[in-house]
């Protein structure tokens, strides 16, 4: 059962977040940026891709690339190979759904927030989610983001 999770540029900036098991905040920029730290630190000192890592009774799944990287909140008793079947055809969906918003380096949110739908279809989730990650923002941070561009409002802050 799929958790949690984030899709984030070579940027470090999250485009789409989704957590399936609660409806708590999280700071989801600070996270994003975090993981991709955590990739690209783990890449250099170790040579090698971070992929897996247990936490509890979950596995957290890394899966970088160009131009985006996936992290996964899964639970540990979902198999492997399930799970990377499922984040291929997801990772290929979503580059063939946003390649020109990633080629012109759009950070909109909201312009990702579609593709809950293709989420949902892959990881056969049943379960109705209220708010899209444009309107997750507007919670934390108290403003509208529904003309703003992330990174504008980034730098104004």
């Amino acid at each position: 059962m799929l958790k949690e999770i984030f899709i984030i540029n070579k940027g470090g900036i999250g485009l789409f977040y989704q957590n399936f098991e609660t409806t708590g905040r999280k700071d989801k920029d600070l996270v994003s940026a975090f993981l991709k730290i955590f990739q690209d630190l783990t890449l250099e000192y170790m040579n090698q891709s971070l992929r897996e890592l247990q936490v509890g009774t979950d596995k957290v799944i890394f899966v970088s690339g160009e131009p985006v990287s996936f992290v996964l909140k899964v639970n540990s008793i979902m198999p492997s190979n399930k799970i990377e079947t499922r984040i291929a055809l997801l990772k290929d969906r979503f580059l063939r759904n946003y390649t020109e918003q990633l080629s012109q380096n759009d950070t909109e949110i909201k312009n990702f927030d579609a593709f809950e739908k293709d989420i949902k279809e892959v990881f056969d989730i049943k379960t109705k989610t209220n708010r899209k990650s444009s309107e997750r923002l507007h919670d934390f941070l108290g403003i509208s983001v529904t003309n703003a561009n992330l990174k504008k409002l980034i730098e104004s802050l």
